[in-house]
């Protein structure tokens, strides 16, 4: 893991900047995970595929975790990350780890480690979160409140990408296939309005 110094910062950092959330972000800043945090993405298309991934030990120190499609568009309804947030801080104090969590969703609660919600515009969007694959590295620096991926500034990389997204969403009737189902009067209003 590459964590570099203690952060100046304390409480919460808006308005993101950076390749990965040019329309907003919001940081849980505690001062422990230090002013600067680089690792590989694992990606995750919903909080259940996470879960299940924590299960079976697929987690690593210095891991960026990045859990997609679950803000109010691709929720529906911005789901909260309570279940992620809380099984991530009980890994990382079993086994004295750290991990990011970045999440176009939001959350609350305890937590340890770096945790980053409100990501947008959402993977549902389009949104550069739903650009990055499995092993990118993901860069967050708080001293000038920036959350990056450093492949997505290829743009070669991020057009075959952008492409790649686009295919799928319009091979699914306009709605990227990892969105959750709308399947309430409710869900489908939100999910309208968002």
């Amino acid at each position: 893991v590459d964590v570099d110094g203690e952060s100046p910062l304390a409480g919460q950092w808006g308005g993101g900047h950076g390749n990965l959330a040019p329309g907003s972000a919001v940081a849980k800043i505690t001062g422990k995970e230090g002013s600067r945090f680089r690792g590989p993405a694992r990606v995750f298309d919903s909080e259940e595929a996470m879960l299940a991934a924590l299960e079976q030990g697929g987690i690593k120190s210095g891991d960026v975790v990045i859990i997609r499609y679950e803000g109010p568009k691709g929720g529906p309804g911005m789901p909260e990350m309570l279940d992620s947030t809380s099984r991530i801080t009980t890994l990382c104090r079993e086994r004295g780890i750290v991990v990011g969590l970045m999440t176009d969703a939001r959350f609350s609660g305890g937590s340890v480690g770096l945790v980053i919600g409100h990501v947008g515009p959402e993977a549902a969007l389009g949104g550069p979160i739903a650009y990055i694959h499995d092993g990118d590295e993901i860069v967050v620096d708080l001293n000038v409140n920036e959350l990056n991926c450093p492949v997505l500034d290829d743009a070669t990389v991020l057009a075959e990408r952008t492409a790649a997204w686009q295919a799928e969403v319009d091979g699914n009737g306009g709605m990227h296939p990892a969105c959750g189902d709308a399947d309430t009067r409710l869900l489908n209003k939100m999910r309208r309005s968002a």
